[in-house]
């Protein structure tokens, strides 16, 4: 009997490079989760991550809020030991690098396709595109021309949906590639949320409900900024996934967790000739949160709390939902490249009362 075989059962692995050679790297702090449930782990835990969140970087960040502006640090650290294993993580990656290289991955497997086209990866990619200028996120972001050059940019992005208790997103479109792997994909995502996530929820008396969680892939890129205007790399930890709170997360406590300047930078020499494969998860506010300041008994005794934000409605607070979308329609609409610094003038993204700094020129 005749045995319908997916082109997607068969993955390549995908295995990290080399780590390039010592560079300047940035000072960031180490949270072992694995001392969560120990005798006094929270505990320690939870006055080490109050350290990296407050003293822990670089101070190069503001925000504007009505009742005035608030200099910021940097909310960049690392966390180990929190019992994902590294098969997980690279099977995740070996996911995402079949994606993104269909057109070889399909030249390879083609013994399996009925009638293949040259067009089908291409077309498979396109087929649900995210429309980055109306602020849609979910899907494939192709590379977009580089201002009137006629020259695309190098990088291309799959985002995929949480997969939540309530299936919120149960109705959006996916790739072929990603539903044959659903399973594992949602698997993966809770574990993450349960291990890493949401034991960072607990260590604070706040909430932390904009990080971005990045797994080392050893391909030297990201870099953050000093004080001073330098710029530090942030070095790749074995079994160790970089955090770094967003602006939303400065919204909600009123500057007490910061977010960071930073950028990705082209690979070093050595590695010049590698693809840079990026395995992140973002965690975001729900889409009804209304994005003001949450009364925590850490921004009282901060003081950080005045008396409109503790009177602030919920009812007519700008959404989660409605900043994500506008926040990602103005970063895909800019059309430079250049970054502005503290000695020239910066520009400011407003939404509904709500204002970051907008180094992008």
């Amino acid at each position: 009997m005749p045995v319908v075989i997916s082109p997607y059962d068969n993955i390549p692995p995908w295995t990290r490079p080399a780590e390039t050679k010592a560079l300047d790297w940035a000072p960031l702090k180490e949270i072992d989760l694995s001392l969560f449930d120990s005798p006094g782990g929270k505990e320690k835990l939870a006055a080490e991550l109050h350290d990296a969140v407050k003293n822990g970087s670089y101070s190069s960040n503001a925000i504007f809020l009505p009742s005035g502006v608030i200099s910021l640090t940097v909310g960049f650290w690392v966390v180990t030991g929190h019992g994902i294993p590294d098969e997980e993580v690279l099977r995740q990656f070996s996911i995402g690098n079949a994606f993104f290289n269909l057109v070889r991955f399909f030249s390879t497997i083609s013994h399996y396709i009925l009638n293949p086209t040259p067009s089908q990866p291409v077309e498979e990619k396109q087929k649900h595109s995210c429309n980055f200028a109306v602020g849609e996120y979910f899907g494939y972001r192709e590379p977009k021309p580089i201002g009137s050059t006629g020259v695309k940019e190098n990088h291309e992005m799959l985002n995929i949906p949480k997969y939540t208790a309530n299936e919120d997103y149960k109705g959006v479109p996916k790739h072929d590639i990603v539903l044959a792997h659903e399973a594992e994909i949602a698997a993966f995502q809770r574990k993450l949320f349960d291990k890493v996530a949401r034991k960072l929820f607990i260590l604070r008396a706040i909430i932390l409900e904009s990080l971005t969680l990045l797994f080392s892939q050893n391909v030297a890129g990201l870099q953050i900024r000093t004080p001073q205007g330098d710029w530090k790399f942030v070095k790749p930890v074995e079994g160790g996934i970089t955090v770094n709170s967003a602006d939303v997360l400065q919204f909600l406590t009123k500057g007490y967790v910061k977010s960071t300047i930073h950028r990705v930078v082209g690979p070093q020499p050595d590695q010049a000739h590698l693809h840079r494969l990026g395995l992140l998860y973002f965690v975001r506010p729900g889409d009804d949160t209304p994005i003001i300041p949450v009364p925590s008994p850490v921004l009282e005794r901060a003081g950080l709390l005045t008396s409109v934000d503790k009177k602030a409605d919920p009812k007519t607070a700008v959404r989660g939902y409605d900043w994500t979308r506008a926040r990602v329609e103005n970063a895909h609409n800019r059309t430079s490249s250049t970054v502005a610094f503290e000695n020239q003038t910066e520009k400011t993204f407003k939404f509904k009362g709500l204002e970051v700094v907008d180094r992008w020129q």
